[in-house]
C-alpha cells in the first residue's frame, strides 16, 4: 500500500503528455473531427500565437454536428464557435492530489498544463489513473 506522501509528491510534469497535438481556433469542426479520430485522442487544445485560448473535447464536435448523413454547413463552423475559453489550466510543479481536485471539483477530464502562459503539457483522467497506479505498486509509469 503507497504511503500518502508518495502519492502527495508526484508532479503534473512528470505524467503529463508534452507538447500535445494542437490546431489553431479557425480549424472547422470537420477537420478537428477527422484531427481528433486519426489521433485517438479526446481533448483538443487550441493555439493561437503561440498561446492557448480554448479547448474543445470530441463530445464537445459530435454535440455540435449533424449526423455525416445531412448536408449541413455546420461542419464548415470554426471550433471556435463551440471552444470553451475559460480554460482551466495547471502547472507542471503543480501536484497531481491537485490536478486530481480541480479536475474533480470542476468535473473535467483533462487540464492543460502551461508555464509562462504557453502550454507545455496536458494531463487527463487516463494519466491521474495511471500514476496513482503506478504508486499502489511502487514503481514508475509503465505506459
Amino acid at each position: 500500500m503507497p504511503k500518502v506522501q508518495d502519492v502527495a509528491s508526484m508532479r503534473v510534469g512528470d505524467w503529463m503528455t508534452p507538447s500535445p497535438l494542437t490546431l489553431p481556433p479557425e480549424t472547422s469542426l470537420l477537420e478537428a473531427a477527422d484531427f481528433l479520430r486519426k489521433h485517438s485522442i479526446r481533448h483538443l487544445p487550441l493555439v493561437s500565437g503561440g498561446r492557448l485560448c480554448g479547448i474543445v473535447s470530441d463530445r464537445d464536435i459530435k454535440l455540435a454536428t449533424p449526423s455525416p448523413l445531412d448536408p449541413d454547413p455546420a461542419y464548415d463552423r470554426p471550433v471556435s464557435t463551440i471552444m470553451n475559453a475559460d480554460v482551466i489550466t495547471i502547472g507542471p510543479d503543480d501536484s497531481l492530489v491537485d490536478a486530481a481536485r480541480l479536475m474533480r471539483h470542476r468535473k473535467i477530464r483533462c487540464l492543460p498544463v502551461t508555464s509562462s502562459d504557453r502550454l507545455v503539457g496536458i494531463i487527463t483522467d487516463t494519466d491521474l489513473l495511471d500514476a496513482f497506479l503506478s504508486a499502489s505498486r511502487g514503481g514508475k509509469r509503465t505506459g
